[in-house]
């Protein structure tokens, strides 16, 4: 960690007895928001074309990629979060595992990047912004430094990389073959 990692963290974390309107802002983006994927997921499936849900498949597969990279580098250089340091105000429960890089923000701007990579543009800039107020939530909670997020960043681009490096390999007929079980047990789905 540096010092400038440390200083912006200070500068963002919250004061001791912040107001309860932007606490309530910062726990809902920071705990909260990213629940809004799967169900977004699950209702662009059962709306969308075959064009959709190719692209939501290859959205699951970078998103998978992501969460277990992230999980490796927590695991073989775990980074401390800021209060097992004794830094900053921690305003939420959090065990006291890796901090770098962040998952909730790896998944939220892996599904970003994948949607820009796969075409569409609008939805995968506009989550890529939502992004940053979870990463302000997730470092005024006092959970995670600004690194974090910007490691989050990094791992989103190599799981889409990798993920469109191999897709000519199973995207097509992962998609063919989830459809198919999906019509079997849900006819008319």
């Amino acid at each position: 960690m540096t010092d400038l990692d440390t200083t912006l963290f200070l500068w963002l974390n919250a004061p001791a007895h912040p107001s309860a309107a932007t606490l309530g802002v910062a726990v809902f983006l920071a705990k909260y928001l990213v629940v809004s994927l799967p169900l977004g997921w699950i209702i662009a499936w059962f709306r969308g074309s075959t064009h959709t849900r190719r692209t939501l498949l290859f959205v699951a597969v970078a998103a998978a990629g992501a969460i277990a990279m992230s999980g490796l580098i927590g695991h073989i250089a775990p980074q401390p979060r800021p209060f097992v340091l004794g830094l900053g105000h921690r305003l939420i429960e959090h065990e006291a595992d890796a901090s770098f890089p962040s998952d909730h923000l790896t998944l939220w701007w892996t599904v970003a990047v994948a949607l820009w990579a796969r075409g569409a543009t609008r939805i995968g800039l506009t989550l890529g912004l939502l992004g940053l107020t979870m990463a302000w939530a997730r470092i005024y909670v006092g959970v995670h430094f600004p690194i974090d997020m910007v490691g989050a960043m990094g791992v989103a681009a190599l799981a889409v990389s990798a993920a469109r490096l191999t897709q000519r390999v199973w995207l097509g007929g992962l998609t063919r073959r989830i459809i198919a079980v999906q019509r079997r047990l849900l006819p008319g789905h």
